[in-house]
């Protein structure tokens, strides 16, 4: 192919001869992307016997334990979770029996849970990462800057995040629970508390704390596990690489939401006063950050800005 497109480029007629090449171009890409998305979907379709189990199986109740004290996902019977199941259920016609656990417990037989680490036969729903927050309205820009910090960090999570950020000497203090380890930071005890974004954004915006940097290489995972690999799970994650691609972000969104209103006392009204309102930006083009043309405003900020 690479043979024959110099050959075109040298002959006379150049000017044609492009044009083909572009043309054929073109066609390979939309073979190249037809190919993939046929393998996706092909991979993504419940097989013979999946299709039998979920016949078969519609009359008896399935058990899944729920993580049911995190933010977004699953918290007092509602979030992500739960209504990824609830849609589940409707597709499929069938009856599961939601079990509550916490965070801390151990996942066994069918879970949706969050950690640090992805156990052997899970798969992967969503991945946050660690923050820093502080009391203080300070940003660090410099992560070398944080040499020598306070920090406090649960116990479990201790071994984990500190293969991440063995280039930083952190003083680190240890404790047991969540309420321990916030005191610490209202006692003054540490200066920084080192904890997932996600669960912890509840506490950031009700008692006024800042987030001082983002550990973006620190990742927290929310994943579906079961050690003995049933045909249900098999089932959730094909359904799920479905599902994701229309839904996750915005229901992301949703709960995010619904998380700010409450935290940070905003009425329905103050809410709807908000949204309502013309709110007018000062920038200084930037790009790719900021960028104006054709009477439009773009850029990376433009598409925040646009999704807000």
């Amino acid at each position: 192919l690479l043979q024959w497109m110099k050959i075109l480029l040298r002959s006379k007629d150049m000017k044609k001869n492009r044009k083909k090449i572009i043309i054929l171009i073109v066609v390979l890409l939309v073979f190249i992307f037809l190919g993939v998305l046929f393998f996706q979907n092909q991979e993504n379709r419940l097989t013979r016997a999946e299709r039998e189990w979920i016949t078969n199986n519609q009359t008896t109740i399935q058990n899944i334990n729920i993580v049911n004290d995190v933010n977004f996902f699953g918290k007092n019977g509602v979030g992500i979770y739960y209504e990824f199941l609830d849609e589940f259920v409707a597709d499929y016609n069938l009856q599961l029996n939601k079990i509550t656990v916490s965070k801390e417990e151990l996942a066994t037989s069918l879970s949706f849970m969050v950690g640090d680490t992805l156990p052997e036969n899970a798969f992967l729903f969503y991945e946050d990462h660690y923050i820093l927050i502080g009391k203080e309205e300070k940003d660090i820009t410099d992560r070398d800057s944080l040499a020598n910090a306070k920090v406090g960090v649960l116990s479990s999570n201790l071994s984990y995040v500190e293969k991440y950020l063995s280039d930083i000497s952190l003083k680190y203090t240890t404790y047991k629970s969540e309420e321990e380890l916030i005191s610490g930071l209202d006692s003054n005890e540490v200066t920084y508390l080192l904890v997932p974004r996600m669960e912890y954004i509840d506490t950031v915006l009700s008692k006024k704390y800042w987030i001082a940097y983002h550990f973006s290489d620190v990742k927290r995972k929310y994943y579906v596990t079961d050690d003995t690999n049933s045909t249900l799970f098999q089932i959730l994650k094909k359904y799920y690489n479905n599902w994701q691609e229309e839904n996750l972000e915005k229901k992301l969104d949703e709960e995010e939401l619904l998380v700010f209103k409450e935290n940070l006392n905003i009425s329905d009204s103050e809410l709807d006063e908000l949204q309502n309102k013309e709110i007018t930006y000062g920038y200084k083009a930037y790009p790719p950050y900021d960028v104006y043309g054709s009477g439009t405003f773009g850029g990376i900020m433009g598409e925040y800005l646009n999704a807000f």
